[in-house]
């Protein structure tokens, strides 16, 4: 049978951004996967199938636990018959997700999009309604050990940033002897070297541009290790990483502290200003960051008139600051880990259970 057949399909109702409180009571679903604001009024209601009609994320598949508003990019899928189980037909959109996101139209210069008519006519064969609500239940127990688990990964990150503020806010400086001076008295500032692919020799370094992963790899390194890096444009401009390994850097500058400042404690001081950072971005189209701005803002520098004494406070802060991070952020270790894990167990049972 066809996915229209059993289920009620609608695209939502366009709501400006002037309309959206921050406080509105009810989340706003729209073109991506995250809700895009809040509203005092809804037209969905709990346990509706959201998925995203419009933009780069057209075909991403959700179920909402409460009521929200659907926007002009959402799709809200209901069962209309109680042979079919909504819950049921949420995990078999999933598990077809990505068959669904390769179906946008559009793109280039038009907003990519999923047309109503491939999910009326996507083909579905629903088992009898005792097992949809067997099935259901089981892969909702997994998925919801995964959502249990990013809830506590988010209230460690919550609580590492609290712990880094803490540490790295130096408000009343006077009982640490300290200052604070702009980083470009601190540092060496240095931009990238343009390399495109067609330059790329083929190597183990990793090439780092303007987003958070490597952009290809290459046979030379322009940057040896313990690099703070900061890309330079695009729509992670001004992201701030650290990379313990040899990189070249291409759209992107670096900063390398001067003698008597530890360079994680650099890194931690500017990842502490991520969001002015961000703030930071220029230009319509493609925005930058720029060096001469970053190169301003100002860092807190412990006990400055006494090199041992300074280096062994900011050797103290970076040892608290690494544990916490490896705890809330690494792939091998910690929560991250087993949310991944998790999540492929989920994955692993649905596509089992489900046709």
């Amino acid at each position: 049978m066809k996915l229209g057949d059993v289920a009620d399909i609608r695209i939502g109702t366009q709501l400006n951004k002037t309309s959206m409180v921050m406080t509105g009571e009810y989340p706003v679903m729209n073109g991506g996967v995250k809700p895009s604001g809040r509203h005092n009024q809804f037209n969905a209601e709990p346990d509706s199938i959201a998925m995203s009609q419009g933009g780069a994320s057209a075909g991403h598949v959700d179920i909402m636990p409460i009521r929200f508003w659907a926007g002009a990019h959402c799709c809200v899928v209901t069962s209309k018959t109680p042979d079919v189980l909504t819950k049921h037909l949420f995990h078999v959109l999933k598990k077809r997700q990505g068959i669904l996101m390769s179906s946008q139209t559009g793109g280039g210069h038009a907003i990519p999009g999923l047309r109503k008519a491939v999910l009326e006519n996507l083909e579905i064969s629903p088992p009898p309604i005792k097992e949809q609500v067997e099935i259901a239940r089981i892969l909702d127990t997994f998925a919801e050990l995964a959502t249990e688990l990013e809830k506590e990964a988010t209230l460690r990150r919550k609580q590492y940033n609290h712990y880094r503020d803490q540490l790295l806010n130096f408000d009343d400086i006077s009982p640490w002897g300290g200052v604070i001076k702009p980083l470009e008295e601190l540092a060496e500032i240095k931009r990238g070297t343009s390399i495109t692919r067609k330059d790329v020799e083929e190597g183990g370094i990793p090439v780092i541009a303007g987003g958070r992963k490597p952009a290809y790899f290459h046979n030379a390194s322009n940057r040896k290790g313990q690099t703070i890096f900061v890309a330079g444009s695009g729509a992670y401009a001004g992201y701030v990483t650290w990379w313990e390994q040899p990189i070249f850097v291409s759209d992107a500058f670096t900063v390398k502290p001067n003698a008597g400042i530890l360079p994680k404690y650099c890194f931690y001081c500017l990842q502490a200003k991520q969001q002015m950072i961000h703030k930071m971005k220029k230009g319509v189209g493609v925005p930058h960051v720029y060096p001469r701005d970053v190169a301003q803002l100002p860092i807190h520098i412990p006990h400055p008139n006494d090199t041992e004494k300074s280096l062994s406070e900011q050797t103290r802060i970076v040892s608290i600051l690494d544990k916490f991070h490896t705890l809330t952020n690494s792939l091998e270790v910690g929560l991250p880990r087993e949310i991944e894990l998790r999540q492929k167990q989920y994955e692993y049972y649905r596509d089992k259970l489900v046709d």
